[in-house]
């Protein structure tokens, strides 16, 4: 008895001798394990087997992640590892001598060639090499790229002597079915229309094989631009010249059988392609919506012959209609029923989405459930929350929520009312396990408006593999999306976690959700926060970001005794951090803040600029691109920006609200200004910022009464406030804009 069963063909799977389900989580370690198998008995060097597939990173961090792989691979294959995995310091074999492999039998099967072998070879063959098997590696996409045809081909091959050697024993239907199954794989083999044709015609079938005919011309027409071939014409005019006259017979005698036939025959093909499409995916549902496309056309052609023939066939019309439309009925309930881990509600209509629904794939991420009493566990919730969504961020064939939003949603979670609320068809949501330093993440990707789960995995690892976890989890993603990612956006999405210390990576993310705040106090404790992340890893270019941020801030709004030399440390360390990682989208728009006070206003704006450019769906720096063309007069786009930004997030921070009440207020429309201006969260009190601009569009609304109420406020917390200094940073790139500003602050009061 085989040690190890693995099946590579169709959906990745091992199993134990005892025949237990071995789970290998890893995409990486099922791509290891079956590129080694797949090749048993030759040795591999580490180096190439890193280049395989960790070709995107450096010599040294390639290997570690190998050893890893392997480390993880042999805990996850138990006993059968030491027999199997023969490894060296400097290579690794696989040993197949007591090993099952579906894709090694099966070509071993085709190779026979006798009748038992090719039924064999059909058995064993599950679908395409690994078709759901996606990891981020040009080195070994290029490798299942040439594998796959190879044994796809094998299984056309196979399928084309099988059907022959069928029909030869006058097994007609059996014969049929391998035509069937051999144009799913290959829709241009015109010797398999042919056979389908003659053998259709043969059981009386002949409308079904002149529709054949048309589904062989019309594929060859849209794929080749080509006709069939003369052998192929002449075989549908010897059809459709006895067409009529068949089909009158066969109304009449019978002969054809009940239409319940191939019904009872399409309900047991549909109920075992919806066992797939549950357990495999989408892959399996699209097959089976293939199946029941092309029996539907079988269907209309029976159809088709009763009625041209006679009167008489109306009866079997009905029953044969009935029967078509309940299994059709039956297929509908059952691919969109979900599964026992999938939701349970009713689709989400794009008309009753509270925003209109992007054209693009749109996502949240939910924040994911923690699980245990790790103290620690909702930090790094947040984190991988976040950096899942900043990975889908860089995507710009996508629309992503932006993080600080999905976790305002309402626990426990109402999907549907999610999705509503977000204006988004498709979310992620899972939960977080940590204890002992592993980790267990569970993921579930819904579609709304199907009410589908589309996919769904469960991650075991080490916690220091997190980094890596994430990545595989944004692949999956866009994989089961079907999203088109640029070589930019992949090489940014490998590196934009900028660390591989957890911990430091923990505290920035802590550092963000405070500076955040715009607070005095939350602004102070980000800042040590960063100083802890710089300290565990001085080359975290995130951290420094996070820094420049924060003294900037203490600029900004008077939090500072000496502003002039807050702004040069926020130069210091947003420069540092550029010069670490050219990439981090928050690293150019503090560049960008920084170049706007110092009055270079296009040199802001181009920076500003780059930032969206590598994060189109990252709110903030799509907010702070239009703040910073309110300096520039450029207003139109400026609303345009922000709203884009609220889009993106739409339970937005408040400061996008005076953005665009400011941004409003200048483009000469007050009353649509206050609308945003006057709005507070419960409780809460107006900022600075929100009071200043609230006293300029009274002012310039000459609601005078209300402009000085809001000006005496912010003399009452800021009594050393100065209209001249505030308007100072940023200044304005047209100055009578910044004078009409100081105009209306010192009309309501304010000490100029």
């Amino acid at each position: 008895m085989a040690c190890l069963k693995l099946q590579f063909l169709g959906h990745f799977r091992a199993e134990s001798e005892a025949g237990d389900p071995l789970s290998i989580a890893s995409k990486k370690g099922q791509a290891l394990i079956a590129y080694l198998a797949l090749t048993a008995g030759q040795r591999h060097s580490r180096d190439k087997l890193a280049m395989l597939l960790w070709s995107d990173r450096p010599d040294d961090r390639a290997r570690h992640s190998l050893r890893q792989c392997v480390l993880t691979l042999r805990k996850d294959l138990g006993s059968a590892a030491d027999s199997v995995l023969l490894a060296d310091d400097e290579g690794l074999t696989f040993d197949a001598g007591d090993v099952e492999i579906d894709a090694l039998g099966f070509a071993d099967a085709v190779a026979a060639g006798s009748r038992e072998a090719l039924e064999r070879a059909m058995e064993l063959y599950g679908g395409d090499l690994l078709e759901d098997l996606n990891v981020r590696s040009e080195e070994f996409e290029v490798w299942l790229r040439a594998e796959r045809p190879r044994f796809r081909n094998l299984a056309v091959e196979a399928l084309g002597a099988l059907a022959d050697q069928r029909a030869g024993s006058g097994e007609g239907e059996a014969a049929v079915e391998a035509c069937q199954r051999l144009l799913l794989l290959d829709p241009l083999h015109e010797p398999a229309h042919r056979l389908l044709m003659r053998l259709l015609v043969e059981h009386g079938r002949r409308a079904a094989a002149l529709r054949q005919y048309q589904v062989c011309e019309e594929t060859l027409r849209d794929e080749l631009g080509a006709e069939p071939e003369a052998e192929t014409r002449r075989l549908f005019d010897e059809i459709r010249s006895q067409s009529y006259e068949s089909a009158q017979e066969s109304a009449e005698t019978g002969e054809n059988g009940p239409p319940q036939a191939p019904v009872a025959a399409l309900v047991a093909e549909v109920s075992m392609a919806t066992g797939r499409a549950q357990s495999e995916g989408i892959v399996a549902a699209k097959r089976l919506w293939l199946t029941l496309l092309m029996t539907w056309r079988r269907s209309l052609d029976l159809l088709h012959a009763i009625l041209s023939g006679a009167r008489q066939g109306l009866a079997w019309v009905i029953v044969g209609a009935a029967g078509a439309l309940a299994v059709m009925g039956g297929v509908i309930w059952l691919v969109f029923l979900p599964g026992d881990e999938g939701p349970r509600f009713a689709p989400v209509r794009p008309t009753e989405m509270a925003l209109p629904l992007p054209k693009k794939p749109s996502i949240a991420v939910l924040p994911f459930e923690t699980l245990g009493d790790n103290p620690e566990q909702a930090d790094l919730s947040d984190g991988i929350t976040g950096g899942i969504t900043d990975a889908l961020s860089i995507m710009s064939e996508m629309f992503v929520i932006a993080p600080g939003t999905a976790t305002q949603i309402e626990t426990p979670i109402d999907l549907p009312k999610a999705a509503r609320e977000l204006g988004v068809r498709y979310l992620l949501l899972g939960s977080i396990q940590w204890s002992s330093g592993q980790v267990r993440v569970s993921t579930r990707l819904i579609d709304a408006v199907q009410a589908q789960q589309i996919w769904a995995a469960r991650y075991d690892r080490e916690i220091k593999e997190v980094f890596e976890l994430q990545d595989e989890i944004t692949q999956e993603i866009v994989t089961a999306l079907q999203v088109q990612m640029t070589e930019g956006e992949q090489e940014r999405i490998a590196f934009q976690h900028g660390t591989q210390n957890l911990e430091a990576w923990m505290l920035s993310g802590n550092g963000l959700k405070l500076l955040r705040r715009l607070t005095r106090e939350d602004n102070v404790r980000a800042r040590g926060l960063y100083r802890r992340a710089t300290g565990l890893d001085p080359n975290y270019a995130g951290a420094w970001a996070g820094l420049a941020w924060t003294y900037f801030l203490d600029a900004r709004f008077g939090w500072s005794a000496s502003p002039e030399a807050s702004l040069e440390r926020a130069v210091a360390y947003a420069e540092k951090a550029i010069a670490l990682d050219p990439t981090r989208p928050r690293t150019y728009a503090i560049l960008g803040e920084l170049s706007l006070i110092k009055g270079d206003h296009d040199k802001a704006i181009e920076l500003f600029e780059r930032g969206v450019e590598l994060s189109p769906n990252g709110a903030d720096v799509v907010a702070l691109l239009g703040d910073g063309l309110t300096y520039t007069s450029d207003y139109q786009r400026a609303i345009g920006l922000i709203q884009r930004a609220m889009r993106l997030s739409p339970y937005y921070p408040d400061w996008y609200r005076w953005s665009l009440g400011r941004a409003q207020r200048l483009a000469g429309r007050p009353a649509e200004a206050l609308a945003w201006l006057e709005a507070t969260r419960a409780g809460e009190p107006p900022s600075l910022v929100q009071r200043i601009e609230l006293v300029a569009t009274y002012s310039e609304m000459r609601r005078m009464i209300k402009a000085r109420a809001e000006a005496a406020a912010v003399l009452r917390d800021y009594p050393q406030f100065s209209v001249r200094k505030w308007t100072r940073w940023p200044p304005h790139k047209n100055p009578s804009v910044a004078e009409r500003e100081i105009r209306a602050l010192v009309r309501a009061g304010l000490p100029e």
